[in-house]
């Protein structure tokens, strides 16, 4: 049994230096125009952050995204081995890891405008599952080798195959719900839902409809989810897999 640990820190990802500010829903106005609803994604330029300071000098300025390297993620597991070799010429090999990775997201291309931290000056808030995370992982290994058979051209024929094959097994991977809507009106994408309940699934799930819908609600105008990032498991992506049998023949 081997324990695996690992932080990472100094990850790249995209935060937003000019978001749109939330200026409730009554009436108001911004520069000396007058707006019915005061946040609205059609006035999203006129509520940025830098808009807000200096009108004039904002103007011309929409999103500004900042390359930066304060992410982290942090990975543990443990690992369990066991190797027999059997004296019938049968080996078997398998492993299980049981493990656990959470962290900040981080750009696995080039970044897209506006797609970075949800919450540009608390990246904290978009602590949650990796990308890479899978709970459960195990492989079982088996070769057999035949013994010698008889003599001459029948031991040459039938004596010293080796035949093997792989089984490997892991959980889903990690899918994260988003409201599909800029609920915030901040202009920043991929915002997550509030949790209303722990039962994600739907009890008979189907291809249109493979989530419980009624255990997510967006959240107030204004205000962010309070789901974590890629808080769900994609049941469907679980794998057992079967590899080829292969077989080779063993120098006498």
């Amino acid at each position: 049994a081997t324990y695996i640990g690992n932080h990472t820190s100094h990850l790249w990802n995209g935060k937003q230096l000019n978001p749109g500010v939330f200026l409730g829903l009554n009436s108001c106005a911004i520069n000396g125009v007058n707006y019915p609803v005061c946040s609205t994604n059609a006035n999203l330029n006129q509520r940025r952050a830098l808009y807000q300071i200096n009108p004039r000098e904002a103007a011309l300025l929409g999103a500004i995204d900042e390359n930066t390297a304060i992410g982290y993620q942090n990975y543990k597991g443990i690992k369990i081995s066991a190797q027999r070799r059997a004296a019938n010429s049968l080996t078997l090999n398998g492993n299980y890891t049981l493990s656990k990775c959470t962290g900040t997201p981080t750009a696995t291309t080039f970044n897209q405008q506006s797609a970075g931290y949800i919450k540009p000056d608390d990246p904290s808030y978009d602590d949650g599952y990796c990308n890479q995370d899978r709970t459960h992982v195990a492989t079982v290994t088996l070769g057999y080798q035949t013994p010698k058979v008889g003599s001459g051209a029948l031991s040459a024929l039938a004596s010293n195959w080796r035949f093997s094959g792989i089984l490997s097994a892991r959980s889903g991977g990690r899918l994260n719900i988003i409201t599909g809507q800029d609920n915030a009106f901040t202009g920043l994408a991929a915002q997550r839902p509030n949790k209303v309940s722990d039962d994600f699934y739907a009890k008979q799930p189907t291809l249109t409809q493979y989530f419980n819908p009624a255990a997510f609600a967006q959240p107030a105008p204004g205000t962010l989810g309070n789901l974590v990032r890629n808080a769900v498991v994609d049941r469907k992506s679980t794998r057992l897999n079967s590899s080829h049998v292969s077989e080779s023949r063993m120098p006498s």
